[in-house]
């Protein structure tokens, strides 16, 4: 799936920090049974997201439903190896989505509860920060 903006008439952003606050939105269970939320700050580019995406389905054999909470909507742009100096901002190279301590990342609706502890470990290895399981009360 490209989860990147279709148009952006935006200039180039400057590089900028990740807040270390814990986010006050998006930290409630909408949608599934469980939600895998973050519990420290960073980012997760567009290539990431749709690897974890891909993981919980072959996991849960296509039982589940997933809801994505996030969307990568910065760029990064890079310039060219071994291009001299000047000549302005480099072209943008990808996308990524900025995450806080305490968001949800992806929602998860299965009927499968054993699976889950399995599922964790196996995320946190693909994921750049350290994330849980939150089940819904």
């Amino acid at each position: 799936m490209n989860f990147k903006p279709q148009q952006w008439k935006k200039k180039k952003n400057s590089k900028q920090r990740i807040s270390l606050l814990k986010t006050k939105r998006s930290c409630i269970n909408e949608y599934g049974k469980y939600a895998l939320k973050a519990i420290e700050p960073g980012k997760l580019s567009m290539i990431n997201i749709e690897v974890i995406r891909r993981f919980i389905m072959s996991k849960t054999k296509r039982k589940s439903k997933i809801w994505s909470r996030i969307i990568p909507d910065t760029h990064m742009t890079k310039k060219p190896a071994e291009v001299r100096m000047g000549r302005g901002k480099g072209a943008i190279d990808h996308w990524f989505a900025k995450v806080k301590s305490g968001q949800i990342i992806f929602e998860i609706n299965m009927n499968q509860s054993n699976i889950l502890d399995k599922l964790l470990k196996a995320i946190d290895q693909k994921i750049p920060f350290k994330t849980k399981f939150v089940k819904i009360k």
